[in-house]
Formats: C-alpha cells, sequence, structure tokens
C-alpha cells in the first residue's frame, strides 16, 4: 500500500510540474506579445499577479492532484 501511495505522490507531482512549464511555456510569449503591442510598462501588480498564477499552479495543483489520486485508490 505504501508502495502505491509513493507512485501516486511521484506521478501527480511530476505530471503536475509538467502541466505547470507547459502553461508557463504558452503564457510568456502571450505576455511578450502583449508588451511589445500595447507598449506599456508592466507594473509591479502585474509582475505579482503573474507570480501568483505560477505559484499556485506549482504548489496547489499538485495537492489537489495528489487528493483525486489517492480517492481513486
Amino acid at each position: 500500500m505504501l508502495e502505491k501511495i509513493i507512485f501516486v505522490i511521484q506521478f501527480y507531482f511530476c505530471f503536475s510540474i509538467m502541466c505547470t512549464l507547459m502553461f508557463l511555456g504558452l503564457q510568456l510569449p502571450e505576455e511578450i506579445k502583449m508588451l511589445k503591442i500595447y507598449k506599456i510598462k508592466r507594473t509591479w501588480k502585474d509582475n505579482l499577479c503573474f507570480v501568483r498564477n505560477i505559484i499556485i499552479l506549482l504548489l496547489f495543483f499538485p495537492i489537489i492532484a495528489f487528493w483525486y489520486g489517492i480517492k481513486e485508490m
């Protein structure tokens, strides 16, 4: 049973980190494109919001995925 839990933890954390990096890779070109189009400087609030979204994806998505993985066992 312990091996299954360890496998689920590893699988869902790896999966969630891959998804987060894919979302980040898709979001960065859009951010750069918006900067070029509107020529507006980003404020610290914009940067803080972007970092907050990345932290939420890195921390809370694995926890939610792990919860559903445990429920399915």
